[in-house]
């Protein structure tokens, strides 16, 4: 071999250790830079991340779930729109109900599961998170707790704010803060409209209404259809009459009478099959009692979707937004 052969050789060989030192450097800081993903996890026995659930209490996290089982309506919204749908493994039982939920029956199909009522149902899924509510089975969470399984307790807010905390504190606990974040911001975003909308609507000019389920007057002062109809520039004909301790429906003939509501909001919903949602509307509309009441005499009965009542996601803003709609309607011409 020449002299120059040998050199070029060098060369070469120079060439190819710099160009593999180069890349080895680029992706170390790669790595460095990126930080963590959202499917990072660590060695088991380690957090990765904690979050605090609705009751207090503190959930540790090896990694972001990825196998999520949802047991109520509310919490299936929420958790469609901050994870990608192959991260749930089931939907609750109301889940797609045109009238009680705000998810399709697209997105529904998708899963294909839902309506679990069994922690051994459950547990045979094996999931890495459950969501549960504090409204919902002890027995069932205290057993798949007992099983292993993490159980991760949200709230029935009260409030839009509290819809909001909900919304947020979930996202943590899924590993999709930004998502949250972005959810929150677009609701604060669209009451803002509202408000301004709302802000031409003089005190004098806000209607009193009255919602109606089939059991009778409801929306106690203090719960969530109360604050959704503030928000909406609505006066809650049931908060005049209850107190916050009271039930749902306690309000008689005579108390509405005597408020004498300007708007009437009928159930769509059917939560029984004999429930008859039409024959409801004619009961109210001729009952004696109600002639003079001024929703009667001005035809102002209107129908409204049940799940704009009883919404506990962030969906309240939807829910806000149908009720101002139907009650100020020359408003949103």
């Amino acid at each position: 071999m020449t002299f120059l052969k040998m050199r070029i050789r060098i060369l070469n060989l120079d060439l190819k250790l710099n160009i593999t030192t180069v890349l080895f450097l680029l992706a170390v800081l790669t790595l460095v830079g990126c930080g963590k993903t959202r499917n990072e996890t660590v060695p088991k026995g380690n957090t990765l991340y904690t979050a605090v659930d609705e009751e207090g209490r503190t959930l540790s996290f090896e990694k972001i779930p990825t196998r999520i089982v949802s047991l109520s309506y509310p919490t299936d919204e929420i958790v469609t729109d901050l994870v990608p749908q192959e991260r749930i493994l089931t939907y609750s039982k109301w889940s797609g109900d045109p009238n009680i939920s705000y998810l399709s029956k697209q997105q529904v199909d998708k899963i294909g599961k839902k309506a679990l009522d069994s922690q051994e149902a459950i547990f045979s899924l094996k999931p890495d998170l459950v969501i549960a509510t504090n409204t919902g089975r002890n027995d069932i969470i205290y057993g798949l707790e007992s099983m292993g399984v993490k159980v991760y307790i949200a709230s029935s807010p009260r409030t839009y704010e509290q819809c909001k905390t909900k919304v947020l504190k979930l996202a943590h606990a899924l590993g999709a803060d930004e998502n949250g974040q972005k959810i929150v911001s677009n609701m604060d975003d669209r009451l803002s409209k509202l408000n301004k909308k709302l802000s031409n609507l003089k005190e004098n000019e806000k209607k009193v209404c009255v919602a109606f389920s089939f059991s009778g007057a409801m929306g106690r002062k203090g719960g969530l259809l109360d604050d959704i109809m503030q928000k909406a520039g609505i006066i809650n004909g049931a908060a005049l009459v209850q107190n916050g301790s009271a039930g749902n429906n306690i309000m008689s003939k005579e108390q509405i009478v005597r408020i004498n509501p300007d708007v009437f909001l009928i159930p769509t919903w059917k939560p029984t099959p004999k429930a008859d949602v039409e024959g409801y509307y004619k009961q109210i509309k001729n009952d004696p009692a109600y002639v003079n009441v001024k929703a009667v005499k001005n035809n102002t009965i209107y129908f409204i979707n049940d799940k704009y009542r009883y919404v506990g996601s962030h969906h309240v803003i939807d829910a806000i937004e149908a009720h101002a709609k139907i009650v100020y309607p020359e408003l949103f011409k």
